[in-house]
């Protein structure tokens, strides 16, 4: 019997987080949400960094409209397939 733990036995998390990675060059759908992300941060710093309330607000409307189709069309396409 022994006592050492299995280090090759990853968690749910880490599978799914090495498969998106590993599918995000081929897709051109989650690199449109990976795009939005980008856009969300930069409207989140713009408000934060320089206080520029309007284009902050536009920024992070185009990230978030960016991100929901991305994964909305990824998981649709996931789910037909």
């Amino acid at each position: 019997m022994s006592s050492t733990q299995d280090t090759g036995n990853h968690g749910a998390m880490s599978q799914l987080r090495a498969a998106v990675i590993n599918h995000l060059p081929d897709s051109v759908l989650l690199n449109v949400a990976t795009g939005g992300v980008l856009l969300f941060v930069t409207g989140w710093l713009l408000d934060v960094g320089f206080n520029e309330g309007v284009w902050a607000a536009i920024f992070a409307a185009w990230g978030i409209g960016l991100m929901l189709a991305g994964v909305g069309s990824y998981g649709a396409i996931w789910w037909r397939r």
